[in-house]
């Protein structure tokens, strides 16, 4: 998940940084720091794209266009 990614699927769900850190169990301030792209532990990027993908965000490649997500697609 790229920070752009990040910010998409937050966007997306319509979920402020609070909310998005609060279902992925993480700080705002680690967050904020995914977003700006700084160094952060790998498990706790899993973390948070794992509630993204919980609430029906789907993560997709670099197709040679760049990177993005799809959502709401898949819903019932």
């Amino acid at each position: 998940m790229t920070p752009s990614q990040c910010k998409m699927a937050r966007s997306a769900l319509g979920w402020s940084l609070r909310n998005a850190a609060d279902k992925a169990g993480i700080g705002i301030n680690t967050l904020v720091r995914i977003e700006k792209n700084a160094d952060v532990r790998v498990s706790t990027i899993r973390k948070l794209r794992t509630a993204f993908e919980a609430a029906g965000i789907a993560f997709l490649a670099d197709d040679g266009r760049g990177c993005g997500i799809r959502y709401g697609l898949d819903r019932d």
